[in-house]
Protein backbone atom coordinates (compact mmCIF):
# COMPACT_ATOMS: atom_id res chain seq x y z
CA UNK A 1 0.00 0.00 0.00
CA UNK A 2 1.13 3.31 -0.83
CA UNK A 3 2.76 5.38 2.70
CA UNK A 4 1.51 8.15 4.12
CA UNK A 5 2.61 11.50 3.88
CA UNK A 6 2.15 14.07 6.76
CA UNK A 7 3.49 16.69 4.50
CA UNK A 8 1.12 16.08 2.23
CA UNK A 9 -1.60 15.42 4.03
CA UNK A 10 -1.39 19.14 5.67
CA UNK A 11 -1.65 20.44 2.13
CA UNK A 12 -4.64 18.28 0.59
CA UNK A 13 -6.64 19.12 3.74
CA UNK A 14 -5.90 22.61 3.76
CA UNK A 15 -6.51 22.55 0.23
CA UNK A 16 -10.34 20.93 0.52
CA UNK A 17 -10.74 23.37 3.78
CA UNK A 18 -10.73 20.17 6.54
CA UNK A 19 -11.18 21.89 10.14
CA UNK A 20 -7.71 22.61 11.45
CA UNK A 21 -8.49 21.02 14.79
CA UNK A 22 -9.44 18.23 12.71
CA UNK A 23 -5.85 18.16 10.70
CA UNK A 24 -4.29 18.67 14.37
CA UNK A 25 -6.20 15.39 15.47
CA UNK A 26 -5.18 13.56 13.01
CA UNK A 27 -1.65 14.28 13.11
CA UNK A 28 -1.59 13.30 16.37
CA UNK A 29 -3.26 9.78 15.85
CA UNK A 30 -0.88 9.21 13.16
CA UNK A 31 2.34 10.04 15.47
CA UNK A 32 0.85 7.62 18.01
CA UNK A 33 1.03 4.97 15.00
CA UNK A 34 4.22 5.78 14.50
CA UNK A 35 5.81 6.04 18.08
CA UNK A 36 4.90 2.34 18.00
CA UNK A 37 5.68 1.10 14.87
CA UNK A 38 6.84 2.54 11.44
CA UNK A 39 5.51 -0.23 9.27
CA UNK A 40 2.31 0.24 10.79
CA UNK A 41 -0.16 1.95 8.05
CA UNK A 42 -1.80 4.89 9.25
CA UNK A 43 -5.88 4.52 9.31
CA UNK A 44 -8.18 7.21 11.19
CA UNK A 45 -11.62 6.06 10.57
CA UNK A 46 -13.40 2.91 9.10
CA UNK A 47 -14.37 4.86 5.77
CA UNK A 48 -10.35 5.23 5.13
CA UNK A 49 -10.35 1.11 6.14
CA UNK A 50 -12.76 0.31 3.70
CA UNK A 51 -11.26 2.48 0.97
CA UNK A 52 -7.78 0.73 1.77
CA UNK A 53 -9.05 -2.45 1.96
CA UNK A 54 -11.37 -2.05 -1.70
CA UNK A 55 -14.38 -2.79 0.51
CA UNK A 56 -17.94 -0.55 0.64
CA UNK A 57 -18.06 1.80 3.58
CA UNK A 58 -21.74 0.53 4.40
CA UNK A 59 -20.94 -2.98 4.88
CA UNK A 60 -17.68 -2.67 7.30
CA UNK A 61 -20.58 -0.44 9.16
CA UNK A 62 -23.04 -3.31 9.20
CA UNK A 63 -20.01 -5.74 10.47
CA UNK A 64 -19.28 -2.97 13.29
CA UNK A 65 -22.48 -2.82 14.40
CA UNK A 66 -23.64 -6.31 14.84
CA UNK A 67 -26.48 -5.38 11.89
CA UNK A 68 -25.58 -8.87 9.86
CA UNK A 69 -23.30 -12.32 10.97
CA UNK A 70 -20.82 -12.91 8.12
CA UNK A 71 -19.93 -15.94 9.34
CA UNK A 72 -21.04 -19.47 8.09
CA UNK A 73 -20.40 -22.76 10.18
CA UNK A 74 -18.73 -25.59 9.32
CA UNK A 75 -17.84 -28.18 11.81
CA UNK A 76 -14.97 -30.39 10.91
CA UNK A 77 -13.21 -33.73 12.10
CA UNK A 78 -9.86 -33.40 14.38
CA UNK A 79 -7.68 -36.34 12.59
CA UNK A 80 -4.70 -37.72 13.13
CA UNK A 81 -2.38 -34.81 13.17
CA UNK A 82 1.60 -34.80 13.82
CA UNK A 83 1.32 -33.57 17.32
CA UNK A 84 -1.39 -36.29 18.50
CA UNK A 85 -0.75 -39.22 19.41
CA UNK A 86 -3.44 -41.23 18.65
CA UNK A 87 -6.26 -41.41 16.34
CA UNK A 88 -8.99 -39.05 17.20
CA UNK A 89 -12.44 -37.99 16.50
CA UNK A 90 -13.00 -35.14 18.55
CA UNK A 91 -14.85 -31.84 16.65
CA UNK A 92 -13.69 -28.15 16.42
CA UNK A 93 -16.61 -25.51 14.47
CA UNK A 94 -14.31 -23.72 12.11
CA UNK A 95 -16.37 -19.62 11.61
CA UNK A 96 -15.82 -18.59 7.85
CA UNK A 97 -15.96 -14.86 7.37
CA UNK A 98 -17.83 -14.21 3.99
CA UNK A 99 -15.68 -13.21 1.17
CA UNK A 100 -15.83 -9.65 1.79
CA UNK A 101 -15.21 -9.96 5.17
CA UNK A 102 -12.21 -12.09 4.68
CA UNK A 103 -10.84 -9.70 2.41
CA UNK A 104 -10.72 -7.07 5.04
CA UNK A 105 -9.24 -9.34 7.88
CA UNK A 106 -6.52 -10.41 5.32
CA UNK A 107 -5.67 -6.60 4.87
CA UNK A 108 -5.52 -5.93 8.61
CA UNK A 109 -3.61 -9.71 9.38
CA UNK A 110 -0.95 -8.24 6.66
CA UNK A 111 -0.65 -4.57 7.21
CA UNK A 112 -1.19 -4.51 10.88
CA UNK A 113 -0.87 -7.78 13.18
CA UNK A 114 1.88 -9.37 11.04
CA UNK A 115 4.16 -6.00 11.81
CA UNK A 116 3.83 -7.02 15.53
CA UNK A 117 5.90 -9.74 17.37
CA UNK A 118 4.15 -11.82 19.84
CA UNK A 119 6.07 -12.67 22.84
CA UNK A 120 8.97 -15.29 22.49
CA UNK A 121 7.04 -18.10 24.86
CA UNK A 122 4.50 -18.24 22.07
CA UNK A 123 5.19 -20.38 19.55
CA UNK A 124 2.03 -21.05 17.20
CA UNK A 125 0.97 -19.52 14.08
CA UNK A 126 4.12 -17.92 13.61
CA UNK A 127 6.70 -18.48 10.32
CA UNK A 128 9.93 -18.15 12.31
CA UNK A 129 8.65 -21.10 14.41
CA UNK A 130 8.02 -24.88 13.56
CA UNK A 131 6.38 -27.41 15.47
CA UNK A 132 9.98 -29.23 16.13
CA UNK A 133 10.85 -25.42 17.33
CA UNK A 134 7.98 -25.54 19.53
CA UNK A 135 9.42 -29.09 21.54
CA UNK A 136 13.04 -28.67 21.00
CA UNK A 137 12.42 -25.81 23.87
CA UNK A 138 12.03 -28.61 26.02
CA UNK A 139 14.60 -31.52 25.30
CA UNK A 140 16.39 -32.98 28.19
CA UNK A 141 12.82 -32.49 30.29
CA UNK A 142 13.69 -34.15 33.72
CA UNK A 143 10.08 -33.20 34.61
CA UNK A 144 6.73 -31.65 32.19
CA UNK A 145 4.22 -30.05 32.89
CA UNK A 146 1.51 -29.36 30.60
CA UNK A 147 -1.83 -27.61 30.81
CA UNK A 148 -4.32 -26.70 28.52
CA UNK A 149 -6.41 -23.38 28.33
CA UNK A 150 -10.50 -24.46 27.85
CA UNK A 151 -12.13 -22.70 25.11
CA UNK A 152 -9.10 -20.44 23.91
CA UNK A 153 -10.62 -18.56 21.03
CA UNK A 154 -14.18 -18.38 22.85
CA UNK A 155 -12.26 -16.63 25.58
CA UNK A 156 -10.55 -14.04 24.06
CA UNK A 157 -13.27 -11.37 24.03
CA UNK A 158 -14.02 -8.43 22.15
CA UNK A 159 -12.86 -5.66 24.61
CA UNK A 160 -8.80 -7.56 25.01
CA UNK A 161 -8.85 -7.53 21.06
CA UNK A 162 -9.69 -3.62 21.05
CA UNK A 163 -7.09 -3.21 23.03
CA UNK A 164 -4.55 -4.46 20.98
CA UNK A 165 -5.22 -1.63 18.07
CA UNK A 166 -5.61 0.70 20.93
CA UNK A 167 -2.07 0.26 22.44
CA UNK A 168 -0.99 0.03 17.94
CA UNK A 169 -1.67 3.83 18.53
CA UNK A 170 -5.17 4.09 16.66
CA UNK A 171 -7.96 5.95 17.33
CA UNK A 172 -10.72 4.53 20.51
CA UNK A 173 -13.19 4.05 18.19
CA UNK A 174 -11.29 2.64 14.95
CA UNK A 175 -9.81 -0.08 17.46
CA UNK A 176 -12.96 -1.08 18.63
CA UNK A 177 -14.38 -1.09 14.93
CA UNK A 178 -11.76 -3.42 13.73
CA UNK A 179 -12.53 -5.61 17.16
CA UNK A 180 -15.81 -5.94 16.07
CA UNK A 181 -14.54 -6.83 12.39
CA UNK A 182 -12.25 -9.37 13.91
CA UNK A 183 -14.54 -11.18 16.32
CA UNK A 184 -17.94 -12.38 16.56
CA UNK A 185 -21.58 -12.52 18.60
CA UNK A 186 -21.67 -16.18 20.29
CA UNK A 187 -24.65 -17.72 19.64
CA UNK A 188 -27.86 -17.88 21.72
CA UNK A 189 -26.70 -21.71 23.13
CA UNK A 190 -22.79 -20.50 24.64
CA UNK A 191 -24.30 -16.53 26.08
CA UNK A 192 -25.34 -18.27 29.31
CA UNK A 193 -21.98 -19.89 30.20
CA UNK A 194 -18.98 -18.03 28.86
CA UNK A 195 -20.18 -14.54 27.51
CA UNK A 196 -21.05 -11.81 29.58
CA UNK A 197 -22.86 -8.39 28.81
CA UNK A 198 -21.28 -5.42 28.07
CA UNK A 199 -20.99 -2.97 30.40
CA UNK A 200 -19.15 0.07 28.73
CA UNK A 201 -21.25 2.08 25.99
CA UNK A 202 -19.04 2.96 22.84
CA UNK A 203 -19.53 6.64 21.43
CA UNK A 204 -20.88 6.66 17.77
CA UNK A 205 -21.15 2.39 17.18
CA UNK A 206 -24.75 0.37 18.12
CA UNK A 207 -24.83 -1.56 21.17
CA UNK A 208 -25.51 -4.92 21.81
CA UNK A 209 -25.96 -6.45 25.15
CA UNK A 210 -23.41 -9.22 24.19
CA UNK A 211 -19.72 -9.42 23.78
CA UNK A 212 -17.89 -10.89 20.59
CA UNK A 213 -15.06 -13.34 20.68
CA UNK A 214 -12.57 -14.64 18.45
CA UNK A 215 -13.77 -16.96 15.72
CA UNK A 216 -11.18 -19.87 14.51
CA UNK A 217 -11.77 -19.44 10.88
CA UNK A 218 -10.95 -15.59 10.91
CA UNK A 219 -7.68 -15.06 9.19
CA UNK A 220 -6.92 -12.45 11.86
CA UNK A 221 -7.97 -15.23 15.03
CA UNK A 222 -4.47 -16.58 15.33
CA UNK A 223 -2.26 -13.83 15.12
CA UNK A 224 -4.83 -11.95 17.67
CA UNK A 225 -5.15 -14.01 20.09
CA UNK A 226 -0.83 -14.44 20.62
CA UNK A 227 -1.22 -10.40 20.82
CA UNK A 228 -4.06 -10.96 23.28
CA UNK A 229 -1.72 -13.20 25.24
CA UNK A 230 1.34 -11.06 25.36
CA UNK A 231 1.03 -9.58 29.08
CA UNK A 232 -0.08 -13.27 30.24
CA UNK A 233 3.25 -14.73 28.60
CA UNK A 234 5.34 -12.56 30.55
CA UNK A 235 3.86 -13.14 33.90
CA UNK A 236 3.66 -16.62 33.04
CA UNK A 237 7.48 -16.39 31.90
CA UNK A 238 8.86 -14.72 35.13
CA UNK A 239 6.95 -16.96 37.46
CA UNK A 240 8.49 -19.93 35.64
CA UNK A 241 11.47 -18.78 35.86
CA UNK A 242 11.45 -18.07 39.79
CA UNK A 243 10.52 -21.62 40.06
CA UNK A 244 13.26 -23.02 37.95
CA UNK A 245 10.98 -23.93 34.94
CA UNK A 246 11.23 -23.56 31.60
CA UNK A 247 7.99 -22.26 29.48
CA UNK A 248 5.82 -21.55 26.15
CA UNK A 249 2.96 -21.64 24.73
CA UNK A 250 1.72 -23.63 21.96
CA UNK A 251 -1.90 -21.59 21.25
CA UNK A 252 -3.79 -23.32 23.63
CA UNK A 253 -1.23 -25.43 25.17
CA UNK A 254 1.15 -24.43 27.81
CA UNK A 255 4.18 -26.24 28.90
CA UNK A 256 6.42 -26.17 31.64
CA UNK A 257 9.42 -28.18 32.17
CA UNK A 258 12.94 -28.49 34.00
CA UNK A 259 16.03 -29.78 33.86
CA UNK A 260 16.85 -29.28 37.43
CA UNK A 261 15.77 -31.11 40.76
CA UNK A 262 11.99 -30.46 41.01
CA UNK A 263 9.29 -32.76 43.46
CA UNK A 264 5.40 -33.80 42.99
CA UNK A 265 4.32 -31.14 46.01
CA UNK A 266 6.16 -28.41 44.11
CA UNK A 267 4.83 -29.39 40.53
CA UNK A 268 1.56 -29.63 42.41
CA UNK A 269 1.91 -25.99 44.08
CA UNK A 270 2.98 -24.44 40.14
CA UNK A 271 0.03 -25.81 38.49
CA UNK A 272 -2.36 -24.22 40.85
CA UNK A 273 -0.72 -21.22 40.49
CA UNK A 274 -1.21 -21.42 36.95
CA UNK A 275 -4.82 -21.95 37.73
CA UNK A 276 -4.92 -18.56 39.52
CA UNK A 277 -3.33 -16.72 36.90
CA UNK A 278 -5.38 -17.76 34.17
CA UNK A 279 -8.23 -17.10 36.30
CA UNK A 280 -6.98 -13.42 36.66
CA UNK A 281 -6.69 -13.07 33.02
CA UNK A 282 -10.22 -14.54 32.20
CA UNK A 283 -9.22 -18.01 31.29
CA UNK A 284 -9.87 -21.47 32.48
CA UNK A 285 -7.91 -24.29 32.30
CA UNK A 286 -9.85 -27.69 31.28
CA UNK A 287 -8.17 -29.46 34.19
CA UNK A 288 -9.12 -32.67 33.01
CA UNK A 289 -5.95 -32.09 30.49
CA UNK A 290 -3.28 -31.34 32.99
CA UNK A 291 -0.44 -33.77 33.23
CA UNK A 292 2.78 -33.75 35.22
CA UNK A 293 5.46 -36.04 34.46
CA UNK A 294 8.14 -36.95 36.80
CA UNK A 295 11.80 -38.32 35.78
CA UNK A 296 11.40 -41.97 34.40
CA UNK A 297 7.62 -40.63 33.15
CA UNK A 298 7.40 -40.55 28.89
CA UNK A 299 7.85 -36.46 28.21
CA UNK A 300 5.92 -35.86 24.69
CA UNK A 301 5.58 -31.89 23.43
CA UNK A 302 3.51 -31.65 20.85
CA UNK A 303 3.85 -35.16 19.53
CA UNK A 304 7.29 -35.19 20.10
CA UNK A 305 9.42 -36.82 22.93
CA UNK A 306 11.84 -34.40 24.43
CA UNK A 307 13.64 -36.38 27.18
CA UNK A 308 16.67 -36.26 25.00
CA UNK A 309 18.88 -33.85 23.30
CA UNK A 310 16.90 -33.63 20.28
CA UNK A 311 12.91 -33.98 19.77
CA UNK A 312 11.47 -37.64 18.58
CA UNK A 313 8.96 -39.07 16.97
CA UNK A 314 6.66 -41.58 19.61
CA UNK A 315 6.08 -44.84 19.03
CA UNK A 316 2.26 -43.76 18.54
CA UNK A 317 3.27 -41.90 15.53
CA UNK A 318 5.41 -44.31 13.93
CA UNK A 319 2.98 -46.85 14.42
CA UNK A 320 0.02 -45.06 13.15
CA UNK A 321 1.33 -44.06 9.90
CA UNK A 322 2.83 -47.88 9.55
CA UNK A 323 -0.61 -49.37 9.69
CA UNK A 324 -1.69 -47.24 7.25
CA UNK A 325 1.05 -48.10 4.43
CA UNK A 326 0.19 -51.61 5.68
CA UNK A 327 -2.97 -52.19 5.25
CA UNK A 328 -2.64 -49.92 1.57
CA UNK A 329 0.71 -52.37 0.32
CA UNK A 330 -2.04 -55.10 0.87
CA UNK A 331 -3.61 -56.35 -1.93
CA UNK A 332 -7.18 -57.77 -0.47
CA UNK A 333 -7.08 -54.06 0.89
CA UNK A 334 -5.74 -50.75 -1.08
CA UNK A 335 -6.35 -47.41 -1.53
CA UNK A 336 -10.09 -47.88 -1.91
CA UNK A 337 -11.14 -49.82 0.66
CA UNK A 338 -8.58 -48.14 3.52
CA UNK A 339 -9.84 -44.75 2.24
CA UNK A 340 -13.47 -46.18 3.04
CA UNK A 341 -12.63 -48.15 6.42
CA UNK A 342 -10.84 -45.21 7.79
CA UNK A 343 -14.09 -42.49 6.43
CA UNK A 344 -11.92 -40.79 4.22
CA UNK A 345 -13.77 -38.25 1.82
CA UNK A 346 -11.96 -39.15 -0.96
CA UNK A 347 -8.82 -41.27 -1.86
CA UNK A 348 -6.95 -38.27 -2.78
CA UNK A 349 -7.67 -36.83 0.87
CA UNK A 350 -6.00 -40.20 2.05
CA UNK A 351 -3.03 -39.73 0.14
CA UNK A 352 -2.65 -36.07 1.03
CA UNK A 353 -3.37 -36.68 4.91
CA UNK A 354 -0.50 -39.02 4.37
CA UNK A 355 1.92 -37.00 2.72
CA UNK A 356 1.72 -34.49 5.28
CA UNK A 357 2.56 -36.98 7.74
CA UNK A 358 5.94 -38.10 5.80
CA UNK A 359 6.48 -34.37 5.49
CA UNK A 360 6.74 -33.89 9.52
CA UNK A 361 8.69 -37.39 10.29
CA UNK A 362 11.11 -36.12 7.68
CA UNK A 363 11.61 -32.79 9.65
CA UNK A 364 12.03 -34.75 12.68
CA UNK A 365 14.16 -38.27 11.41
CA UNK A 366 14.96 -37.67 7.53
CA UNK A 367 16.18 -41.15 6.83
CA UNK A 368 13.07 -42.38 8.23
CA UNK A 369 10.78 -40.06 6.56
CA UNK A 370 12.52 -41.16 3.06
CA UNK A 371 11.73 -44.94 3.93
CA UNK A 372 7.89 -43.59 4.68
CA UNK A 373 7.45 -41.83 1.78
CA UNK A 374 9.35 -44.38 -0.64
CA UNK A 375 6.68 -46.91 0.44
CA UNK A 376 3.85 -44.22 -0.14
CA UNK A 377 4.83 -43.98 -3.91
CA UNK A 378 5.18 -47.67 -4.25
CA UNK A 379 1.40 -48.09 -3.98
CA UNK A 380 -0.74 -48.74 -6.75
CA UNK A 381 -2.78 -45.41 -6.81
CA UNK A 382 -5.94 -45.28 -8.78
CA UNK A 383 -6.47 -42.91 -11.49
Amino acid sequence: MTLWDSQAYIVEARATGINPNIVTAALGHANAIRSVSRDLPIIFTLSHLAQACGVAHSYLMDVADRRIDPYRDYITKKREKPHRTAFSRRYRIICMPDPELKKVQRWVHQNILSKVTPHRASTAYSNSNTLLDAAARHTNARWLIKIDIERFFESIKEPYVAGIFERLGYPDLLSFQLARLCTRLPSLKSRKDIFCRRSKPVKGVMQNDWIGFLPQGAPTSPQLANLVMRRFDRRMTSLSRTEGLRYSRYSDDMIFSTLGSFSRPQATSFVHQVYDVLGAYGFEANRTKTSIAAPGARKVVLGLLVDRDEPRLTREFRSNIETHLHYLERPNVGPVAHAKAREFDSIIGLQNHLLGLIAFARQIDRKYGDELRARLHRINWPA
